[in-house]
């Protein structure tokens, strides 16, 4: 599929995925998901810095800075960004990753809770500010399917960031 990138602007709410590194995690996590991207998370920007807001196997959701781990690649997503959905969004930092979550996610189920898990965290985000993301079991949530479903409802193409010099933010 290929989508049309609307902008080289980094906003907030805006889905960065990272692609298998080829480590022992990142292989499993590509194998029973079936998908070349193993994490997902927000972009969040403050004072022309970028970070992002993600569920991670060590340490639950947190916040980091987005040029501590590139490349990444980023997917428009022109969600209305507002302060109760941040709120939100921030609300959530120090939980812990849902295991269970993750593994329920390889076998292709989708669990009946929202759970700390890097592709079910960002699609909550993305759906309260106004992504149409399925909820329901139509669809198993694995990073890679939320690239794809992100894309197709924005038709954003994936643009690669391999260094932060030059973003505008917005």
């Amino acid at each position: 599929m290929y989508y049309k990138f609307r902008s080289d602007n980094l906003a907030n709410g805006d889905l960065l995925a990272w692609k298998n590194d080829g480590t022992l995690l990142g292989n499993a996590i590509s194998y029973w998901t079936r998908g070349i991207y193993t994490h997902v998370g927000i972009a969040w920007t403050l004072h022309n810095r970028a970070y992002v807001i993600d569920a991670y196997h060590r340490g639950g959701v947190r916040l980091r800075y987005l040029g501590d781990d590139l490349p990444v690649n980023l997917i428009k997503t022109n969600i209305k960004w507002t302060k109760e959905l941040e709120d939100d969004a921030l609300s959530k930092l120090g939980r812990s990753y849902n295991y269970l979550g993750a593994a329920m996610l390889g076998f292709d189920i989708t669990p009946n809770y929202d759970s700390e898990v890097c592709s079910l965290y960002a699609a909550s985000i993305l759906r309260k500010g106004g992504l149409n993301i399925p909820k329901d079991k139509s669809i198993t949530l694995t990073p890679q399917k939320l690239v794809d479903k992100v894309c197709e409802l924005t038709s954003s193409e994936i643009k690669t960031i391999n260094n932060l010099k030059g973003l505008k933010y917005e």
